[in-house]
């Protein structure tokens, strides 16, 4: 059963959810950026490429974990 989350009025599917350590920069062999980016920006550019690569819209921070998750979108009426 998948999870469902709620933010500020917006429903959520949960597809992953990944520990922040994984998005560590050091964890996959990234000592210093060669285009001079922070190591939180480094750490940002990993969570695009999860989120990518398990074709989620949206990031979510929770709990110390990241939260992959794909927009529940509204249902619309049609007559």
């Amino acid at each position: 059963m998948k999870k469902i989350f709620y933010h500020k009025d917006t429903a959520y599917v949960i597809v992953r959810e990944i520990p922040l350590s994984a998005v560590d920069p050091l964890t996959y062999g990234i000592t210093q950026s060669k285009y001079g980016l922070s190591a939180e920006q480094v750490a940002m550019q990993i969570v695009k490429m999860w989120k990518n690569d398990n074709h989620c819209d949206h990031v979510l921070r929770k709990n110390g974990k990241y939260l992959l998750c794909r927009t529940i979108e509204e249902a619309q009426i049609i007559e």
